[in-house]
């Protein structure tokens, strides 16, 4: 599923700073998960998407967003991905897993798949009793 802007061109905009963004949330320290960096920043929100992150120039959010919020110094990061989770070995079901993980950051789980129901289920193979 690929979400898409409403208006590509009003993003853009926003991002280049030539109309307010919705949001900007100040005084945070951003997590970089591609190159581990943490650094202070702004970071501008439009239409729901993230327009621009300011790094150089604090103290413009007043002119550049609808709305200021202040992140209070506290870390901003991007939503987390499992990559390869058994939700049924939590022994909880999907509705209190997503519970539990999302306030944490998790944002999206990839399942793994090991047949739950032999006969009715085949990931390719089976454990039975002999095999465990």
């Amino acid at each position: 599923m690929k979400i898409q802007p409403k208006d590509k061109k009003a993003l853009l905009r926003a991002a280049l700073g030539e109309i307010k963004s919705d949001l900007a949330i100040r005084n945070v320290w951003l997590v970089n998960v591609i190159t581990g960096e943490i650094y202070p920043a702004s970071v501008f929100v439009y239409d729901g998407f993230i327009a621009h992150v300011e790094y150089k120039e604090p103290g413009r959010e007043e002119q550049l967003a609808k709305e200021v919020v202040d992140g209070q110094g506290k870390y901003l990061i991007p939503g987390l991905i499992d990559a390869h989770e058994h939700i049924e070995s939590s022994m909880m079901t999907p509705r209190n897993f997503a519970k539990a993980v999302i306030p944490k950051g998790t944002t999206t789980v990839i399942p793994g798949c090991v047949p739950a129901v032999p006969g009715l289920e085949h990931a390719g193979a089976e454990f039975g009793p002999e095999a465990i």
